[in-house]
């Protein structure tokens, strides 16, 4: 069993899945990691890309009948205590996997944790509005970077902030959560 599941939800993400993944596995601090991709029936080459270049992670095609039945699709076929929900656009830039699993497993009571956000510009996501909108008007895109512990002393959700990335713990006493 893998200590953490990473699932991505891609429809025509083929430009941002490659950074996305690599910095799963070159952050991953150690951990297993079970890296799943439900490709919802990009047209773009996205499964073929993850196929080629990164043979550890798992592709599961489907149709896209939206985002959370892609997770939900992928969540069936993770086997992990731990499960990230990571947008393709989003890239880990600081800290580990393994630093926020060990901040998440000190915390037994703790079931969600969101990562911090930093713009392209590094400012915090929903910080600087103005400058984020500009960078997503100029380049016509939204990535996200994330900060992991031990780079960051924000673990907890905040009040008003959204997430491109979640952690959820899934251990067996856990896993009576309803997603429907």
């Amino acid at each position: 069993m893998a200590d953490l599941a990473v699932i991505v939800v891609s429809y025509n993400s083929r430009d941002w899945l490659e950074p996305c993944l690599r910095s799963i596995y070159e952050f991953a601090g150690g951990l297993d990691v079970d890296v799943v991709v439900v490709d919802n029936a990009s047209t773009d080459g996205s499964a073929e890309l993850v196929e080629e270049r990164f043979p550890r992670a798992r592709v599961i095609r489907g149709p896209n009948r939206g985002f959370a039945y892609g997770n939900n699709r992928g969540l069936e076929a993770v086997d992990a205590p731990f499960v990230l929900f990571m947008n393709p656009d989003a890239e880990i830039v600081s800290g580990t996997l393994a630093g926020l699993l060990a901040e998440l497993r000190a915390r037994p009571r703790t079931g969600l944790v969101g990562c911090r956000q930093r713009s392209q510009d590094d400012e915090a996501a929903g910080h600087n509005q103005g400058k984020l909108k500009n960078f997503i008007e100029r380049n016509r895109c939204s990535v996200t970077k994330l900060i992991l512990p031990p780079n960051t002393d924000k673990l907890l959700i905040e009040e008003g902030q959204c997430f491109q990335s979640v952690v959820l713990r899934f251990e067996e006493s856990h896993r009576q959560i309803d997603f429907t």
